[in-house]
Protein backbone atom coordinates (compact mmCIF):
# COMPACT_ATOMS: atom_id res chain seq x y z
CA UNK A 1 0.00 0.00 0.00
CA UNK A 2 1.29 3.44 -0.97
CA UNK A 3 0.88 5.87 1.93
CA UNK A 4 1.49 9.62 2.08
CA UNK A 5 2.22 10.97 5.57
CA UNK A 6 2.24 14.71 6.13
CA UNK A 7 3.52 17.00 8.89
CA UNK A 8 4.13 20.74 8.65
CA UNK A 9 7.77 20.58 9.73
CA UNK A 10 10.01 17.57 10.25
CA UNK A 11 12.55 18.91 12.73
CA UNK A 12 12.92 18.11 16.43
CA UNK A 13 10.11 17.59 18.90
CA UNK A 14 7.70 14.99 20.19
CA UNK A 15 5.28 15.08 17.23
CA UNK A 16 8.20 14.81 14.80
CA UNK A 17 9.72 11.90 16.72
CA UNK A 18 6.39 10.09 16.71
CA UNK A 19 5.93 10.78 13.00
CA UNK A 20 9.33 9.23 12.28
CA UNK A 21 8.36 6.14 14.26
CA UNK A 22 5.02 5.89 12.46
CA UNK A 23 6.73 6.14 9.06
CA UNK A 24 9.26 3.49 10.08
CA UNK A 25 6.50 1.25 11.41
CA UNK A 26 4.45 1.52 8.22
CA UNK A 27 7.60 0.88 6.16
CA UNK A 28 8.42 -2.21 8.20
CA UNK A 29 4.88 -3.49 7.60
CA UNK A 30 5.37 -3.39 3.83
CA UNK A 31 3.99 0.05 2.97
CA UNK A 32 5.64 2.38 0.45
CA UNK A 33 5.77 5.57 2.52
CA UNK A 34 6.28 9.13 1.29
CA UNK A 35 6.67 11.91 3.87
CA UNK A 36 5.26 15.25 2.69
CA UNK A 37 6.41 18.17 4.82
CA UNK A 38 6.72 21.91 4.75
CA UNK A 39 10.39 21.73 5.68
CA UNK A 40 12.91 19.01 6.53
CA UNK A 41 16.36 19.99 7.86
CA UNK A 42 19.42 18.29 6.44
CA UNK A 43 20.08 14.93 8.03
CA UNK A 44 16.46 14.21 8.93
CA UNK A 45 15.86 11.57 6.27
CA UNK A 46 14.25 8.23 7.17
CA UNK A 47 15.77 5.09 5.65
CA UNK A 48 13.40 3.57 3.13
CA UNK A 49 11.00 6.53 3.25
CA UNK A 50 10.86 9.14 0.50
CA UNK A 51 10.76 12.71 1.79
CA UNK A 52 9.40 15.66 -0.20
CA UNK A 53 9.41 19.22 1.18
CA UNK A 54 7.39 22.24 0.15
CA UNK A 55 10.26 24.64 0.83
CA UNK A 56 13.82 25.07 2.01
CA UNK A 57 13.06 26.94 5.23
CA UNK A 58 10.87 26.55 8.28
CA UNK A 59 7.37 27.96 8.02
CA UNK A 60 7.76 31.54 9.20
CA UNK A 61 4.86 33.31 7.54
CA UNK A 62 1.24 33.00 6.52
CA UNK A 63 2.46 32.53 2.95
CA UNK A 64 4.54 29.52 4.02
CA UNK A 65 1.48 27.95 5.67
CA UNK A 66 -0.61 28.37 2.54
CA UNK A 67 2.22 27.08 0.33
CA UNK A 68 2.56 23.93 2.44
CA UNK A 69 -1.16 23.27 2.27
CA UNK A 70 -1.21 23.69 -1.54
CA UNK A 71 1.87 21.48 -1.88
CA UNK A 72 0.25 18.59 -0.01
CA UNK A 73 -3.04 18.99 -1.88
CA UNK A 74 -1.24 18.92 -5.23
CA UNK A 75 0.77 15.82 -4.32
CA UNK A 76 -2.33 13.95 -3.14
CA UNK A 77 -4.17 14.77 -6.35
CA UNK A 78 -1.61 13.13 -8.62
CA UNK A 79 -2.96 9.68 -7.69
CA UNK A 80 0.38 8.31 -6.54
CA UNK A 81 -0.98 7.14 -3.18
CA UNK A 82 -3.55 4.59 -2.06
CA UNK A 83 -4.25 6.49 1.14
CA UNK A 84 -2.87 9.32 3.26
CA UNK A 85 -2.29 10.28 6.87
CA UNK A 86 -1.99 13.80 8.25
CA UNK A 87 -0.57 14.22 11.75
CA UNK A 88 -1.46 17.93 11.67
CA UNK A 89 -4.74 19.81 11.36
CA UNK A 90 -3.15 22.15 8.80
CA UNK A 91 -3.78 19.66 5.98
CA UNK A 92 -6.61 17.23 5.28
CA UNK A 93 -5.92 13.59 4.41
CA UNK A 94 -7.89 10.37 4.23
CA UNK A 95 -6.98 9.87 7.90
CA UNK A 96 -6.15 12.76 10.22
CA UNK A 97 -4.44 12.10 13.56
CA UNK A 98 -3.63 15.50 15.10
CA UNK A 99 -0.60 14.68 17.21
CA UNK A 100 0.09 18.31 18.16
CA UNK A 101 -3.56 18.86 19.05
CA UNK A 102 -6.12 21.41 17.90
CA UNK A 103 -4.37 24.76 17.55
CA UNK A 104 -7.55 26.66 18.35
CA UNK A 105 -7.69 24.84 21.68
CA UNK A 106 -3.98 25.17 22.39
CA UNK A 107 -4.07 28.93 21.91
CA UNK A 108 -7.45 29.49 23.56
CA UNK A 109 -5.94 31.79 26.19
CA UNK A 110 -3.21 33.15 23.96
CA UNK A 111 -4.92 35.20 21.26
CA UNK A 112 -2.77 36.39 18.38
CA UNK A 113 -1.93 40.04 18.00
CA UNK A 114 -2.60 42.03 14.87
CA UNK A 115 0.80 41.19 13.38
CA UNK A 116 0.66 37.43 13.97
CA UNK A 117 -0.46 36.62 10.46
CA UNK A 118 1.13 33.18 10.49
CA UNK A 119 -1.00 32.07 13.42
CA UNK A 120 -4.14 33.43 11.78
CA UNK A 121 -3.26 31.49 8.62
CA UNK A 122 -2.82 28.34 10.71
CA UNK A 123 -6.23 28.86 12.29
CA UNK A 124 -7.80 29.29 8.86
CA UNK A 125 -6.10 26.16 7.52
CA UNK A 126 -7.16 24.18 10.57
CA UNK A 127 -10.77 25.37 10.31
CA UNK A 128 -10.86 24.23 6.67
CA UNK A 129 -9.46 20.80 7.59
CA UNK A 130 -11.93 20.34 10.44
CA UNK A 131 -14.87 20.69 8.04
CA UNK A 132 -13.28 18.97 5.02
CA UNK A 133 -15.51 16.09 3.81
CA UNK A 134 -12.55 14.32 2.18
CA UNK A 135 -11.32 13.27 5.64
CA UNK A 136 -12.67 9.75 6.00
CA UNK A 137 -11.51 9.11 9.57
CA UNK A 138 -10.31 11.26 12.45
CA UNK A 139 -8.09 9.40 14.93
CA UNK A 140 -7.52 10.58 18.51
CA UNK A 141 -4.38 9.72 20.46
CA UNK A 142 -6.26 10.10 23.76
CA UNK A 143 -9.76 10.58 25.12
CA UNK A 144 -8.84 14.22 25.73
CA UNK A 145 -8.23 14.61 22.00
CA UNK A 146 -11.31 12.59 21.09
CA UNK A 147 -13.53 15.07 22.94
CA UNK A 148 -11.92 17.98 21.10
CA UNK A 149 -12.22 16.35 17.67
CA UNK A 150 -15.88 15.53 18.28
CA UNK A 151 -16.56 19.10 19.40
CA UNK A 152 -14.84 20.72 16.43
CA UNK A 153 -15.87 18.35 13.63
CA UNK A 154 -19.37 17.42 14.78
CA UNK A 155 -18.65 13.75 14.15
CA UNK A 156 -20.09 11.14 16.52
CA UNK A 157 -17.72 9.89 19.21
CA UNK A 158 -18.11 6.33 17.90
CA UNK A 159 -16.58 7.45 14.58
CA UNK A 160 -13.45 8.90 16.21
CA UNK A 161 -11.36 5.92 17.34
CA UNK A 162 -8.87 6.41 20.16
CA UNK A 163 -5.49 4.84 19.43
CA UNK A 164 -3.33 5.47 22.49
CA UNK A 165 -0.07 7.25 21.94
CA UNK A 166 2.93 5.08 22.68
CA UNK A 167 6.67 4.94 22.92
CA UNK A 168 9.14 2.38 21.62
CA UNK A 169 10.42 -0.12 24.12
CA UNK A 170 14.13 0.44 24.68
CA UNK A 171 16.62 -1.79 26.51
CA UNK A 172 17.12 -0.76 30.14
CA UNK A 173 20.22 1.39 30.66
CA UNK A 174 23.33 -0.01 32.30
CA UNK A 175 23.24 -0.27 36.09
CA UNK A 176 25.75 2.53 36.51
CA UNK A 177 23.72 4.96 34.40
CA UNK A 178 21.62 6.19 37.34
CA UNK A 179 24.64 7.01 39.50
CA UNK A 180 26.54 8.64 36.64
CA UNK A 181 23.63 10.81 35.56
CA UNK A 182 22.96 11.94 39.11
CA UNK A 183 26.61 12.84 39.52
CA UNK A 184 26.44 14.84 36.28
CA UNK A 185 23.42 16.70 37.63
CA UNK A 186 25.12 17.29 40.99
CA UNK A 187 22.34 15.41 42.77
CA UNK A 188 22.91 13.15 45.79
CA UNK A 189 22.53 9.43 45.20
CA UNK A 190 19.90 9.14 47.97
CA UNK A 191 17.82 12.10 46.78
CA UNK A 192 14.20 11.74 45.64
CA UNK A 193 14.43 13.22 42.15
CA UNK A 194 11.43 14.72 40.39
CA UNK A 195 12.03 15.22 36.66
CA UNK A 196 10.35 18.02 34.70
CA UNK A 197 11.06 16.93 31.11
CA UNK A 198 10.37 19.97 28.95
CA UNK A 199 11.77 23.33 27.87
CA UNK A 200 8.24 24.50 26.94
CA UNK A 201 7.72 26.01 30.37
CA UNK A 202 4.35 27.70 30.02
CA UNK A 203 2.38 25.01 28.20
CA UNK A 204 3.89 22.15 30.20
CA UNK A 205 2.98 23.74 33.53
CA UNK A 206 6.21 25.11 34.98
CA UNK A 207 4.51 28.14 36.64
CA UNK A 208 2.36 25.83 38.80
CA UNK A 209 5.35 23.63 39.56
CA UNK A 210 7.44 26.66 40.58
CA UNK A 211 4.71 27.63 43.05
CA UNK A 212 4.35 24.08 44.39
CA UNK A 213 8.05 23.34 44.80
CA UNK A 214 8.87 25.47 47.90
CA UNK A 215 6.33 23.50 49.94
CA UNK A 216 7.75 20.19 48.69
CA UNK A 217 11.39 20.97 49.41
CA UNK A 218 10.42 22.56 52.71
CA UNK A 219 8.73 19.35 53.86
CA UNK A 220 11.00 16.71 52.29
CA UNK A 221 14.67 17.51 52.71
CA UNK A 222 15.78 14.80 50.24
CA UNK A 223 13.55 16.07 47.44
CA UNK A 224 15.29 17.49 44.36
CA UNK A 225 13.85 18.83 41.13
CA UNK A 226 15.65 18.44 37.81
CA UNK A 227 14.29 20.47 34.88
CA UNK A 228 15.34 19.78 31.31
CA UNK A 229 15.42 23.51 30.69
CA UNK A 230 18.25 25.97 31.31
CA UNK A 231 15.82 28.80 32.14
CA UNK A 232 14.68 27.86 35.65
CA UNK A 233 15.96 28.78 39.09
CA UNK A 234 15.17 27.83 42.68
CA UNK A 235 16.22 26.08 45.85
CA UNK A 236 17.15 22.41 45.27
CA UNK A 237 16.48 22.79 41.54
CA UNK A 238 18.91 21.67 38.84
CA UNK A 239 18.46 23.38 35.47
CA UNK A 240 19.90 20.58 33.40
CA UNK A 241 18.86 21.80 29.96
CA UNK A 242 17.74 19.62 27.05
CA UNK A 243 19.12 16.10 26.75
CA UNK A 244 19.83 13.73 23.89
CA UNK A 245 19.70 10.78 26.29
CA UNK A 246 16.21 10.63 27.77
CA UNK A 247 16.63 6.99 28.90
CA UNK A 248 19.53 8.09 31.13
CA UNK A 249 17.51 10.99 32.51
CA UNK A 250 14.60 8.69 33.31
CA UNK A 251 16.94 6.13 34.89
CA UNK A 252 18.32 8.81 37.21
CA UNK A 253 14.91 10.14 38.27
CA UNK A 254 12.28 8.78 40.65
CA UNK A 255 9.10 10.56 39.50
CA UNK A 256 8.10 12.35 36.30
CA UNK A 257 6.16 15.55 36.94
CA UNK A 258 4.37 17.18 34.00
CA UNK A 259 1.47 19.46 35.02
CA UNK A 260 0.58 20.35 31.42
CA UNK A 261 -1.91 23.08 30.53
CA UNK A 262 -2.46 21.49 27.11
CA UNK A 263 -0.97 18.22 25.87
CA UNK A 264 -2.71 15.88 23.38
CA UNK A 265 -0.89 12.86 24.89
CA UNK A 266 2.70 13.43 25.91
CA UNK A 267 4.97 10.63 24.73
CA UNK A 268 7.34 11.14 27.66
CA UNK A 269 4.64 9.81 30.00
CA UNK A 270 4.70 6.46 28.20
CA UNK A 271 8.51 6.56 28.18
CA UNK A 272 8.57 7.19 31.93
CA UNK A 273 6.16 4.35 32.67
CA UNK A 274 8.21 1.96 30.53
CA UNK A 275 11.25 3.04 32.59
CA UNK A 276 9.43 2.32 35.86
CA UNK A 277 8.78 5.94 36.86
CA UNK A 278 5.49 7.03 38.40
CA UNK A 279 3.93 10.07 36.74
CA UNK A 280 2.18 13.18 38.04
CA UNK A 281 0.23 14.95 35.31
CA UNK A 282 -3.10 16.64 34.56
CA UNK A 283 -6.42 15.93 32.90
CA UNK A 284 -5.37 18.37 30.19
CA UNK A 285 -2.64 15.92 29.20
CA UNK A 286 -4.24 13.11 27.21
CA UNK A 287 -1.55 10.73 28.45
CA UNK A 288 -3.37 10.71 31.79
CA UNK A 289 -5.41 7.87 30.22
CA UNK A 290 -2.46 5.58 30.94
CA UNK A 291 -2.57 6.12 34.70
CA UNK A 292 -6.32 6.57 35.19
CA UNK A 293 -7.30 4.34 38.12
CA UNK A 294 -3.71 3.16 38.59
CA UNK A 295 -1.31 3.49 41.48
CA UNK A 296 1.36 4.38 38.90
CA UNK A 297 0.63 8.09 39.09
CA UNK A 298 -1.53 10.99 40.14
CA UNK A 299 -3.83 13.07 37.92
CA UNK A 300 -4.53 16.70 38.80
CA UNK A 301 -7.95 18.01 37.86
CA UNK A 302 -6.61 21.53 37.24
CA UNK A 303 -3.21 22.33 35.75
CA UNK A 304 -2.74 25.48 37.82
CA UNK A 305 -3.52 23.88 41.19
CA UNK A 306 -0.16 24.25 42.94
CA UNK A 307 -1.52 22.95 46.26
CA UNK A 308 -2.74 19.70 44.71
CA UNK A 309 0.55 19.36 42.83
CA UNK A 310 2.68 19.76 45.95
CA UNK A 311 0.50 17.22 47.81
CA UNK A 312 0.93 14.69 45.00
CA UNK A 313 4.70 15.20 44.99
CA UNK A 314 4.95 14.89 48.77
CA UNK A 315 2.95 11.66 48.58
CA UNK A 316 5.72 10.14 46.46
CA UNK A 317 8.33 11.24 48.99
CA UNK A 318 7.01 8.41 51.18
CA UNK A 319 9.10 5.27 50.40
CA UNK A 320 6.16 2.85 50.57
CA UNK A 321 4.04 4.95 48.19
CA UNK A 322 6.93 5.33 45.75
CA UNK A 323 7.62 1.59 45.78
CA UNK A 324 3.96 0.72 45.20
CA UNK A 325 3.76 3.20 42.33
CA UNK A 326 6.88 1.80 40.68
CA UNK A 327 5.43 -1.69 40.85
CA UNK A 328 2.30 -0.47 39.04
CA UNK A 329 4.07 1.18 36.12
CA UNK A 330 4.53 -1.96 34.01
CA UNK A 331 0.79 -2.65 33.90
CA UNK A 332 0.03 1.01 33.14
CA UNK A 333 2.47 1.02 30.22
CA UNK A 334 1.48 -2.36 28.79
CA UNK A 335 -0.51 -1.04 25.83
CA UNK A 336 1.44 2.17 25.31
CA UNK A 337 3.87 1.01 22.63
CA UNK A 338 4.46 2.47 19.20
CA UNK A 339 4.16 -1.01 17.67
CA UNK A 340 0.63 -1.32 19.04
CA UNK A 341 -0.20 2.18 17.82
CA UNK A 342 1.05 1.53 14.27
CA UNK A 343 -0.74 -1.83 14.08
CA UNK A 344 -4.10 -0.20 14.81
CA UNK A 345 -3.36 2.85 12.66
CA UNK A 346 -2.52 0.60 9.71
CA UNK A 347 -5.95 -0.98 9.99
CA UNK A 348 -7.59 2.46 9.78
CA UNK A 349 -5.45 3.39 6.77
CA UNK A 350 -6.34 0.15 4.97
CA UNK A 351 -10.04 0.79 5.58
CA UNK A 352 -9.64 4.33 4.19
CA UNK A 353 -7.86 2.93 1.12
CA UNK A 354 -10.67 0.44 0.47
CA UNK A 355 -13.24 3.21 0.63
CA UNK A 356 -11.28 5.61 -1.58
Amino acid sequence: MRVAVTIESFGDGGAESSTRQICEGLRDRGCAVTLLTGFAPAGRAIDGVKTEAAGERRMRSARDVRRYRRFVADRRLVGAFDTSLSVTTLCPAAVVEPRAGIYREMWATDRPGIFQRKRRAMWAAEAATLRDPSVRTWVAISRFMQRQIVRHTGRPEAEVPVIANGAPRVPPPARRTRARQRAAWGVAQDAIVFLFPSADLRRKGWPALARAWPRVVGSADRARLVALSPAVRGDAITAAGPTDDMPAALAAADVLVLPSRYDPASKVVAEALHAGLPVITTRTNGACDLIEGSAAGRILDHAGDAAALSSAMLGFCEPAALTAAREATAAAAAGATMDAHVDRLLGVLRAAARGR
